[in-house]
């Protein structure tokens, strides 16, 4: 049934599937991708909190990061993590390492910068929010920029990253309200 949901989500837009996808967009602009999601699922806040900041369970969130370490950390109060990543867009693939400081505020927001010397990625950084809509579902408001560091075909590069952008989001939303919602 997973697969069967899965493929059906791939040919539609992000409303239809991953709990209730109110926005999803990416956007490039001089080789930066820029991602926002705001979705509602069926998982309390607490539940979801924990699943997204278990920093070496993040590979069940989506099938592009194969492994998820924690590193030595830099800077008191700051968690520092490894994500090996995956991706295949068409003939092209990507595999290599996205590493993040990771900063969490209460348990509302985790925000992350990108370490690009140790990184995929020239630059970056991520904002998650997490809101209780009510006992049983929560509010996920996700903002993300990425400056890739490897070669991305020109012309259909772009727009194919932010197809696989976007796919990735909806997997993970949907992961997460899975994983979560069986807490």
């Amino acid at each position: 049934m997973y697969r069967f949901v899965v493929l059906f989500c791939l040919g539609y837009p992000l409303p239809l599937c991953a709990g209730q996808i109110e926005r999803g967009t990416v956007h490039e602009r001089n080789g930066v991708y820029e991602l926002h999601v705001s979705a509602v699922i069926d998982a309390g806040s607490e539940a979801v909190f924990r699943l997204i900041s278990d920093h070496e369970g993040l590979r069940r969130l989506s099938r592009v990061i194969v492994e998820s370490t924690l590193l030595v950390p830099t800077v008191p109060g700051v968690t520092r993590r490894r994500l090996r990543l995956n991706v295949c867009i068409l003939l092209f693939c990507f595999k290599g390492p996205l590493v993040e400081d990771v900063a969490t505020h209460g348990r509302e927001r985790i925000t992350t910068v990108v370490v690009s010397a140790q990184s995929a990625f020239r630059s970056g950084s991520g904002d998650w929010r997490l809101a209780a809509v009510d006992e049983r579902r929560s509010r996920i408001q996700l903002d993300y920029l990425l400056e890739p560091d490897f070669w991305i075909p020109p012309v259909i590069g772009p727009w194919l990253i932010k197809r696989r952008m976007l796919g990735v989001a909806r997997e993970a939303i949907g992961n997460i309200e899975t994983l979560a919602g069986a807490d």
